[in-house]
């Protein structure tokens, strides 16, 4: 089993974000902000209302749902749970980052 090790530099929050795409859109820092967060509000919107997302190149977020199932403590394995049905999401990565992945 391969162990995954993370890579790069440290995430990117909403300010370092916003401060980008002001430079990239030539936006003031606060309209840069309104619309990555007003981006954000919409993208997560649109996944509660069970919609996927498809952003051509960048990848698509599914909305699966994960089936209820029986579970158990690995630590007391004659104990049974139920485990309730759940809605989950997947993110499958677009042409531009797998191409730029491929390092």
């Amino acid at each position: 089993m391969s162990k995954r090790v993370q890579c790069g530099l440290p995430p990117m929050n909403r300010k370092d974000l916003a401060a980008r795409v002001a430079e990239r859109a030539g936006l003031t820092d606060m309209a840069a902000a309104d619309a990555v967060s007003a981006m954000v509000d919409t993208m997560t919107d649109a996944l509660l209302e069970k919609r996927g997302l498809e952003l051509r190149g960048f990848g698509t977020i599914r909305v699966v749902m994960n089936e209820a199932r029986k579970g158990r403590n690995p630590r007391k394995p004659d104990q049974v749970y139920a485990v309730p049905a759940r809605i989950g999401y997947k993110f499958v990565p677009g042409s531009l980052l797998k191409e730029g992945g491929a390092e």
